[in-house]
């Protein structure tokens, strides 16, 4: 097991193997690993190509990368603007995920979409919107939630007495259940495999 992190002052609670440098410029032996993972990486790369392609040539004939990255599809992505740009610099959806795999050599095996993973369900994008028909951007919404009770009462008291019932709909409307089948919530885990021949 090797880690590949960016930070040279990130903690190794477990003794690994880690190395400092990012997926765009590691120098890894080609076919060292079984299996990559990177969680929340790609959408914080400058090069994702080249990260794929090193991926690429880093995997054993098999090999498979599974990653965790952001939906552009998602409903936070379309309603409410949360691509979380700058740190974001890239969003992804499947077609992309299998441009950039096909590009390379990989195949897109495996698409999941799940809500477990970094939150994800959409839920807030009702109350955005309304935060925005009342003259107000998505921006500004999230900052106003920031605010404690009081101050959102005084300042934005419809969308501080909406909240509740709001999220209760939304709740009911858009179960995670239903966003997942849908592929709108926010998160896309997917692998990838080199061919084994």
């Amino acid at each position: 097991v090797e880690g590949l992190e960016p930070s040279a002052e990130a903690a190794n609670p477990h003794g690994l193997d880690i190395c400092h440098g990012t997926l765009e410029s590691a120098d890894f032996a080609p076919e060292s690993f079984d299996v990559i993972t990177a969680w929340a990486v790609f959408e914080h790369l400058h090069d994702p190509m080249r990260a794929f392609r090193h991926v690429e040539r880093w995997l054993k004939r098999g090999g498979r990368l599974i990653i965790v990255v952001s939906n552009i599809k998602s409903l936070a992505s379309r309603f409410a603007y949360q691509e979380d740009i700058p740190r974001h610099l890239y969003v992804f959806s499947e077609q992309t995920l299998a441009e950039y795999a096909r590009a390379v050599g990989l195949s897109l095996k495996t698409v999941t979409h799940d809500t477990r993973f970094f939150g994800g369900s959409g839920r807030g994008v009702v109350r955005v919107r309304l935060f925005q028909m009342l003259g107000g951007s998505p921006l500004g919404y999230f900052q106003a939630m920031k605010l404690p009770l009081a101050q959102r009462l005084r300042y934005y008291p419809l969308i501080a007495a909406a909240g509740v019932p709001l999220a209760a709909l939304e709740r009911i409307l858009m179960p995670d259940w239903l966003i997942c089948r849908l592929r709108l919530n926010g998160i896309i885990l997917a692998m990838m495999q080199k061919p084994a021949a």
